[in-house]
C-alpha cells in the first residue's frame, strides 16, 4: 500500500542497494499514476563524466597487438590495444559512470527494478516515480495500490572506447587547418601586395604628370 504510510523500504539494509524512504505524495490519471518518496537523509547522486585523450602507437614494425595503460584526467585507469605492424594514435573515450535513482517494486522476495515505473524527477531529498498497471482503487483525495514501491540508487557506467588512426591519417587532421590558414595568409599578402602596386603606380603616374 502507498497510503501516505511509511514506504515498504523504511526496514531494509542499505547495503541491499535501496533506501529507506517516506510516501510524499501520490496522485492517478487514466493512465498511470506517480509516486513521489521522500528520503530519510539526503542522498548524493554523484559520478564520473568520460573524458577524451590520445595515445601514441608508436612502436615500429611490432608484429602483434600491445597493450598501454595509463591513468586517465578523471582519474579512471584505461587499458587500451594498439594494432600490430601500424603506428598511428588512439582517440580514446575514458570511462566514466553516474549514480542515479531507479524505481523498484517488491516481487515476493525482494525488491527488483520495476518494468512497470520509471523515475520522472528525482533530487537528494526525494525520487518521483511513474507506475502503469497494479491494481488502483481511487477514494475521495486517497489513492491506494496493491504494487509495493521504492527506489534504489544504480550505477551507470560509460565503457572505454578507442578509435585507431595510423599517422598518415592523423597527419592529414592536423595539417588541415594549418593548410587553410597558410593559403589564408599568402592570399591576404597578394591583396596586400597588389594594393601596393596600385597605389606606387598612382603615385608615380602623378609624379610624372
Amino acid at each position: 500500500s502507498v497510503r501516505g504510510i511509511q514506504s515498504t523500504t523504511s526496514n531494509r539494509k542499505l547495503e541491499q542497494g535501496h533506501m529507506s524512504r517516506f510516501l510524499a505524495q501520490t496522485t492517478e490519471n487514466s493512465i498511470g499514476y506517480t509516486i513521489t518518496l521522500q528520503n530519510k537523509n539526503a542522498v548524493s547522486y554523484k559520478g564520473v563524466p568520460p573524458t577524451n585523450i590520445t595515445v601514441e602507437c608508436s612502436k615500429f614494425k611490432s608484429t602483434a597487438p600491445y597493450q598501454i595503460k595509463g591513468i586517465c584526467p578523471n582519474g579512471r585507469p584505461y587499458n587500451v590495444t594498439c594494432p600490430a605492424n601500424d603506428r598511428g594514435v588512439l582517440r580514446v573515450r575514458c570511462s566514466g559512470f553516474v549514480i542515479v535513482p531507479k524505481c523498484t517494486e517488491w516481487n515476493g522476495a525482494q525488491y527488483v527494478i520495476s518494468p512497470m515505473c520509471s523515475v520522472v524527477t528525482y533530487t537528494s531529498l526525494n525520487t518521483t516515480c511513474f507506475c502503469t498497471g497494479g491494481t488502483t482503487v481511487v477514494s475521495g483525495n486517497e489513492i491506494t495500490t496493491n504494487n509495493q514501491i521504492s527506489s534504489t540508487a544504480v550505477r551507470l557506467k560509460s565503457p572505454t572506447m578507442q578509435t585507431f588512426e595510423p599517422y598518415a591519417q592523423s597527419i592529414e587532421r592536423k595539417s588541415g587547418p594549418v593548410l587553410i590558414s597558410a593559403i589564408s595568409c599568402l592570399v591576404g599578402l597578394f591583396i596586400i601586395g597588389f594594393l601596393f602596386f596600385l597605389w606606387q603606380d598612382k603615385f608615380f603616374n602623378k609624379k610624372n604628370s
